[in-house]
């Protein structure tokens, strides 16, 4: 498979960016056995939620800090990172 097509199926979009309390992941495809990860500016994993068969996921940021996130999508060996913000 090539970099494009991989793109194209483990390619997720983040809403809203900036967010407030909330943000919703949408992912391209549904995925088995695989993993989005929230980590803050420093490493540290915030949130870890187990996908599967999941296409769209609403994630509660009402208990972090306001800062710069990145979200890690992992699936099949592929790693999409992902940058937001949280006001």
């Amino acid at each position: 498979m090539d970099i494009l097509s991989q793109e194209n199926i483990y390619s997720f979009d983040i809403t809203p960016n900036p967010a407030v309390d909330f943000v919703t992941i949408e992912i391209s495809s549904n995925l088995l056995n695989s993993q989005l990860v929230l980590y803050n500016t420093v490493g540290a994993a915030m949130r870890i939620i187990e996908l599967n068969n999941t296409k769209t996921i609403l994630i509660n940021l009402i208990n972090l800090p306001k800062g710069i996130y990145f979200a890690q999508l992992n699936a099949e060996n592929i790693i999409i990172n992902k940058p937001f913000v949280l006001n």
